[in-house]
């Protein structure tokens, strides 16, 4: 197997979400393995939240920019990555493809990786390109779940030597409407850092709790993630409205921003749980993580949703609809649950079990810790994709 020293990430932007976490994470973990990493984007959006330096814990569910990159030890190439447009009177942007590509062949000559590793299917043009060029393999990871619009869109679809799919269901796709050889494709998760997400010890969860104004004894149920449709916190509410009619005291916690926010506060308003829904705006997951007795993530889809090993690493039962990844991740009953899209009832009657049964909680929790960390933690996840680059330089030295 070809040993591999540098690697050279691609990505459009560094936004608010999953992708942009995960690659600060995986880049950290190569490096503490020795290899160098740098990444080439075009910069944080407008609004993406810093992480907070001075304590060293994340703020506005983890967003990275470029310094935080840099002092991670992974270098920051800017490059002026065109969005790609919607209408026709964004047409203009396409003509910053061309100064785009000469920044990224730019930083490439100057890194002078052994391997690109893109992280968007609007990057992967870029790393054709350099491929051909230059002569560096590539590697893809493909977050989320996309069906072709076309054959055109198909056939301009650049995957590299290996493609990383984060979850069955994306690999399974990619298979099928994408032609990928099953040989080229694997089933890598997004692991978090096990050594940040941990179980609290008494005194943090008792904390963490205070923190948010938690009395003793309620029963806390944690929303980690943007609030938009996809993720439906809708659905979160409404059980927590069954659970308050039923005489429960039961409090949420909903962390994040976005679109159906104000609908979120409606919602719970017009079922008279105002008080109990409290929506936190941007925070550190893991605080939120420490004061809640479970997590729900009540998405319509998603590609592998970050925030589930984070919660199972940090000693909080899961409870989600059976989207992509979260199918792998928790078996029912075991390491977490999984209940219906948007089934407010089901959902409710999960809690309502847990509330009453400690020894279920205390159970799933132990075996939802041991299964993450060595599955889904950033250390199970970074051997595989180091083994991909691997044999992305052996194809192309053959």
């Amino acid at each position: 197997m070809a040993v591999v020293r540098r690697v050279l990430f691609l990505a459009p932007y560094l936004g608010d979400g999953g992708i942009n976490t995960h690659m600060l994470t995986l880049g950290s973990e190569l490096r503490r393995l020795g290899l160098e990493v740098a990444i080439c984007s075009g910069g944080a959006l407008a609004g993406t939240t810093h992480l907070d330096i001075a304590t060293g814990l994340p703020q506005a569910l983890r967003s990275p920019v470029p310094d935080d990159y840099e002092k991670a030890g992974i270098r920051h190439f800017a490059a002026s990555i065109p969005a790609s447009p919607h209408r026709l009177s964004e047409l203009p942007r396409l003509l910053l493809i061309p100064v785009a590509m000469w920044q990224i062949l730019r930083a490439i000559r100057r890194f002078r990786p052994d391997v690109i590793h893109s992280h968007s299917r609007q990057m992967g043009l870029y790393a054709r390109v350099a491929q051909l060029l230059l002569g560096v393999p590539f590697v893809s990871t493909v977050h989320s779940p996309v069906i072709p619009r076309n054959r055109l869109w198909a056939a301009t679809t650049f995957l590299g030597a290996r493609v990383l799919a984060v979850s069955d269901e994306i690999r399974a796709g990619l298979v099928r409407d994408y032609r990928v050889a099953p040989a080229r494709v694997r089933v890598v998760p997004p692991g978090p850092d096990a050594s940040h997400f941990r179980p609290p010890t008494g005194e943090e969860r008792r904390s963490a709790r205070e923190s948010w104004g938690l009395a003793a004894g309620q029963f806390v149920v944690a929303f980690v993630g943007s609030l938009t449709p996809n993720k439906h916190p809708e659905t979160l509410v409404e059980a927590i409205a069954d659970l308050a009619g039923a005489g429960r005291d039961v409090v949420g916690l909903l962390a994040g921003r976005g679109p159906v926010e104000a609908d979120v506060v409606t919602r719970a308003s017009a079922l008279g749980v105002g008080d109990r829904v409290r929506l936190l705006g941007y925070q550190d997951a893991r605080t939120v993580l420490w004061a809640a007795d479970a997590f729900v993530l009540p998405s319509r889809s998603e590609g592998s949703a970050l925030v589930v090993p984070e919660a199972m690493l940090s000693g909080v039962v899961v409870l989600s609809t059976p989207v992509s990844g979260a199918v792998r991740q928790l078996v029912p009953g075991t390491t977490g649950f999984l209940f219906g899209h948007e089934d407010h009832r089901e959902l409710a009657q999960r809690l309502d079990e847990l509330m009453d049964r400690p020894e279920l909680r205390e159970s799933i929790v132990a075996a939802a810790l041991e299964e993450a960390r060595a599955n889904y933690s950033s250390r199970a996840m970074v051997a595989p994709v180091i083994q991909a680059y691997g044999e992305a330089l052996n194809d192309r030295r053959s």
